[in-house]
């Protein structure tokens, strides 16, 4: 534990951005992202000052749904990373892979957001990371995702599953309904004119009794 603290401990104070909201927020990122992970979002070889600072300026943290895959090398170390890795990969319900699919997305855009080199591209308050943490607890559209139709609406289907999957039933089974009725339809046609067909592949030799005659009647003019 001693040792996970004095690495986060040494990447805050070798920030470019000591004593700013945005490098507060920088720092709460990394925390959240071991947490989530089990492993730093950077990769120090060397731990002097000067190597670490160039890292964090230098180097673009991976996404957390990538970076949990490295549980592995992250058991083999010691105190709160090895314990947090020794979970995710000993899970009989989330293993590493399952923990990775639900990342990514929104928690990964989440985080990678409040990494970002650039400060004014990060998140402008407490308040408004806090929300974007919120929105994604309720399955609400989170403002570190490109905001677009297809985003909204699966949000929505997930925050209203039970109406979603009775809507989709429905739209099944009317859609079912309409293909038994145009096929149904089809094949009564295909049936009446393969009849006529029958019926008209050759003159009759007489004419039926009900059929239509042309009569003539020849009237005297001078009786008009």
């Amino acid at each position: 534990m001693r040792k996970v603290w004095r690495g986060i401990v040494r990447t805050i104070f070798w920030s470019f951005e000591r004593g700013s909201w945005p490098y507060d927020l920088m720092v709460v990122a990394i925390v959240l992202f071991v947490l989530l992970t089990g492993c730093h979002p950077f990769q120090f070889d060397n731990r002097s000052p000067d190597a670490i600072a160039r890292v964090i300026c230098d180097t673009e943290p991976p996404k957390p749904s990538t970076a949990v895959r490295r549980t592995n090398k992250a058991a083999s170390g010691t105190g709160a990373q090895q314990a947090t890795a020794k979970r995710l990969m000993t899970s009989p319900v989330d293993s590493p892979e399952k923990i990775s699919k639900r990342l990514r997305g929104d928690l990964d855009n989440i985080v990678l957001m409040a990494l970002r080199k650039d400060p004014l591209r990060r998140y402008a308050s407490a308040e408004q990371f806090a929300e974007d943490v919120r929105r994604y607890l309720e399955n609400l559209p989170v403002m570190a995702r490109k905001d677009t139709t297809r985003y909204r609406v699966s949000k929505f289907v997930m925050r209203h599953k039970a109406g979603s999957a009775a809507a989709t039933a429905t739209l099944v089974l009317l859609l079912a309904a309409l293909f038994v009725t145009v096929h149904e339809a089809r094949v009564a046609r295909l049936h009446i004119l393969a009849e006529m067909a029958k019926t008209l592949a050759a003159p009759r030799a007489e004419l039926s009794k009900y059929a239509p005659r042309i009569v003539q009647v020849k009237i005297n003019p001078e009786k008009i």
